[in-house]
């Protein structure tokens, strides 16, 4: 009868557990066990190496594991080019690639796939959202699934493998511009079961003609590779401190709980043949013959399935190591338990017993366990010889490393340190903010910019590309994506009060609403204020303000008061506050401000000469419409949309101020005004503010008087262009303009001033005299 035996003692023998499985007596036997070798336990490995291999083996799953995969089909790399650049710039591409392949995870069905890690980041989420973009299909390796149609697609209907019974994914369009532009090394997580797994199961599967088993130990998760199924068996039955024995041509596992298969009585205890053995010999190998310390390496759930190790030790002065592989995943204590278990186990097999019995012992095999009269431990058979004197039997001492592991696993629960977990959080909807941007940096004052930030109410929220339509509604131009989120809100309380420009306003508070409640506003000086024209710079509406007192209301709502009014050229605005109008931080690092002349279509101008901007009324209407913004991030079934209306605003030069009317007893009227500028928005003594034109020119029209704000279509009269900031106006002349619009003598005449500049005039400073 053919025997077997996997134990500690034949390990320390043979060679490091997992290697040996003892001695197989008959060919025939071992095939009508195993069969052909075809399955084979698979050593640990680290979780970064991606192969794509001909022929390499693809690991089958049980449980809970994380694997890396084999890529099976990949396409070459896909280009996307995206221009920028304008007037006054070079014109520059910028280059990103995305690329769609496959990648086989495991040779049997899973029922579902977990996160994703992409050289060692998180790809996809728990909660099954990609991190960057693309799509991702998950075919789970049954005997019914069909080909995926990007493979059908790209290999065509008689190539292309549905490939049943491997389990792959397909990546379509994965965006690598976090990866090198290169495919990166994957790992994932598969739930074959999303319960826990017995030993039992995997030993049936592996050996399917094995007639029973006692195991009842669960792991979390493990994984073979194809190779043969002796190593399969033996890393298992090894690491559970279990044995395989074989019964006319059936295998029978057993995890030891069992307590005595024979007790030997005192009267067997006798010397057979004096020649060869006189009486029983318990013989003890040396101390260093045992390890001194065990190190245990597997794959940890509370690590993200990464590698880890847990080591033990016994004191003495001998200093022997032993470390193990096995690829499964544990959790710490089921580690540790096992660690110190076999630990002990080493050290116990040092005792080896060897004795004659007498021939009516011969049914005692490899694998069982005895008892010895007044001997307190058990005895595990590891050899068995029959000879014509009797049975010859050779045991090792036995320690219920099966108990031992149930005692140790009662000790408190332990924790692995060391590891952040990664940040997965579900991406979630696009918050889109799109304006006409104030001229932050002079040298773009003559070009029509905006401005987009963008944000996300929900933490997991990364980047959204963005897209373009030109004022001409061609298609529209992807423009540089936003890879940085924005603080963004809503005003819930109040309005800003009307007020002056460039003066502090300290009767006007507002409560703001943040849409992502981890977000924070501080407070800051009015001096530091004063000194940094970014410091709290806010969009609240149309208009820029600085606010230097902030109070926290809870729950991401914030009390802001002390506002500067009117910044950065947005006095306009001031009058114009409703309730629930947007709030936006302005922080130019998190938003991207886009030359619009770079995306204007082909044929249109990108900007006015002197002449025309002399005549001004073409430069109106030059850049007229809606801007067209849309916004898609990973969480974005839909674009989101935002529109823009007078976004060249910025280009025109501000409105002039300080209106003087001088009326001379003889000489007429005279009007004057103050030029602003809108690289130059301090007022210094004796110092003229830097002129942001080409040159200082000044159109006066006449209107009739329909109120301040005259409509651009009121009956006007273009009276003249000067180079001054004044203008003046006879009395003959008054009369002769008021008879050609129709106003009667007694009425007031408008007047009204606009300062030329390079794109368009500015808005008009309104007289009536």
């Amino acid at each position: 009868m053919a025997t077997i035996a996997l134990t500690l003692a034949g390990t320390a023998i043979g060679g490091p557990i997992g290697g040996a499985i003892g001695s197989i007596l008959g060919g025939q036997v071992d095939n009508a066990i195993f069969g052909k070798p075809k399955i084979g336990a698979g050593r640990l490995k680290e979780l970064d190496v991606q192969t794509s291999t001909y022929g390499a083996a693809i690991p089958k799953i049980y449980g809970t594991m994380r694997v890396a995969g084999s890529v099976i089909w990949a396409s070459d790399l896909i280009e996307n080019k995206v221009k920028s650049g304008g007037k006054g710039q070079a014109n520059s591409v910028n280059y990103s690639y995305s690329a769609n392949f496959a990648v086989a995870i495991a040779s049997n069905h899973i029922k579902s796939i977990g996160r994703i890690w992409a050289d060692g980041k998180l790809l996809r989420g728990a909660a099954g959202d990609l991190k960057t973009g693309g799509m991702m299909r998950f075919y789970p390796g049954d005997e019914q699934q069909q080909a995926d149609p990007l493979l059908l697609a790209a290999q065509g209907m008689d190539k292309c493998p549905a490939f049943r019974g491997i389990c792959y994914v397909v990546f379509e369009g994965l965006q690598l511009a976090d990866f090198g532009n290169r495919i990166p090394s994957l790992s994932f997580e598969l739930f074959e079961d999303e319960q826990h797994v017995s030993l039992n199961r995997i030993l049936n599967d592996i050996a399917p003609n094995m007639a029973g088993s006692t195991s009842d130990e669960q792991l979390i998760g493990y994984q073979i590779i194809q190779e043969n199924a002796r190593d399969a068996l033996a890393d298992l039955a090894s690491f559970y401190s279990g044995f395989f024995t074989e019964k006319n041509g059936k295998l029978y596992y057993s995890n030891g709980r069992k307590i005595t298969d024979y007790a030997i009585g005192k009267e067997y205890i006798i010397s057979v043949d004096n020649k060869k053995i006189s009486k029983p010999e318990h013989n003890i190998g040396a101390v260093g013959d045992a390890p001194s310390h065990l190190l245990i390496r597997y794959y940890a759930p509370e690590r993200d399935y990464l590698p880890h190790q847990v080591e033990v030790q016994r004191p003495g002065q001998y200093d022997r190591h032993l470390n193990i592989d096995f690829p499964a995943t544990l959790n710490m204590q089921q580690a540790q338990c096992a660690a110190m278990a076999m630990l002990n186990g080493h050290y116990d097999a040092r005792h080896i017993w060897t004795a004659m019995l007498p021939r009516h012992y011969k049914k005692m095999a490899v694998g069982s366990i005895i008892s010895v009269h007044g001997d307190p431990f058990s005895w595990l058979i590891t050899e068995t010889q029959q000879n014509l004197a009797g049975n010859l039997i050779k045991a090792r001492r036995y320690s219920d490393m099966a108990a031992m592991m149930d005692n140790l696993s009662n000790m408190p629960d332990m924790q692995v340190a060391g590891h952040i977990a990664q940040f997965d959080d579900v991406h979630g909807p696009t918050i889109l903010r799109a304006f006409a941007a104030p001229i932050f940096d002079a040298q773009y004052s003559h070009r029509p910019m905006v401005a987009i930030a963008a944000n996300g109410a929900q933490h997991g929220w990364r980047r959204a590309a963005i897209f373009v339509e030109n004022a001409a509604g061609d298609a529209l131009v992807q423009a540089e994506s936003i890879a940085q989120n924005s603080i963004t809100g809503d005003v819930v309380q109040a309005v800003l009060a009307p007020a002056k420009a460039e003066f502090w306003d300290l009767k006007s508070r507002i409560i703001v609403q943040l849409d992502r409640k981890d977000d924070i506003l501080v407070g800051a000086s009015n001096a530091d204020i004063l000194s940094n024209k970014y410091l709290n710079l806010a969009r609240i509406g149309e208009e820029f303000v600085q606010f230097a007192t902030c109070q926290p209301r809870g729950d991401g709502r914030f009390e802001l008061s002390s506002f500067l009014r009117g910044r950065f050229a947005s006095d306009e605005a001031i009058f114009n506050h409703m309730a629930n109008e947007q709030f936006l931080l302005i922080e130019q690092n998190r938003m991207n401000i886009i030359d619009i002349e770079a995306l204007l279509p082909a044929g249109m101008p990108t900007s006015s000469s002197s002449d025309s901007a002399v005549s001004g009324e073409e430069n109106l209407s030059r850049l007229d419409g809606m801007l067209h913004i849309e916004a898609q991030g990973l969480g974005d079934e839909m674009p989101v949309e935002a529109q823009i209306a007078n976004w060249d605003k910025f280009t025109r030069p501000l409105r002039p101020v300080h209106p003087a009317i001088y009326h001379h007893p003889t000489d007429g009227t005279q009007i004057s005004w103050q030029r602003r500028s809108r690289i130059d928005n301090g007022w210094r003594d004796y110092v003229d503010i830097i002129l942001d034109e080409p040159s200082e020119k000044y159109q006066i029209s006449a209107f009739v008087n329909g109120g301040v704000n005259a409509p651009n279509n009121a009956q006007k009269i273009e009276l003249s262009f000067t180079d001054k900031n004044n203008f003046w106006l006879l009395d003959s002349e008054k009369q002769a303009i008021k008879a050609s619009l129709n106003i009667p003598p007694d009425e007031l005449l408008g007047l009204e001033v606009r300062q030329m500049g390079e794109n368009a005039p500015s808005a008009p400073l309104i007289f009536l005299i």
